[in-house]
């Protein structure tokens, strides 16, 4: 199972994806920030849905474990 959610994780890695081919084929200083940005809110959107995810588990472990 993916932690990551399709509506916010992968919209972002799409972008992020989308900004690094753009600075390779044009290496300017904007399309350097594109990119830095790019990759910074995928990595955000990426940690908090694994940590919602494991909160989540963590949440139905302690308070129903038998039925886990």
């Amino acid at each position: 199972m993916c932690p990551i959610s399709p509506k916010n994780g992968k919209c972002a890695i799409r972008v992020q994806r989308k900004s690094a081919w753009k600075f390779l084929k044009d290496p300017s200083y904007e399309n350097w920030e594109a990119k830095r940005f790019a990759r910074n809110e995928e990595t955000r959107l990426r940690r908090k849905e694994i940590r919602k995810y494991w909160n989540d588990q963590s949440a139905k472990l302690t308070s129903k474990p038998n039925e886990v």
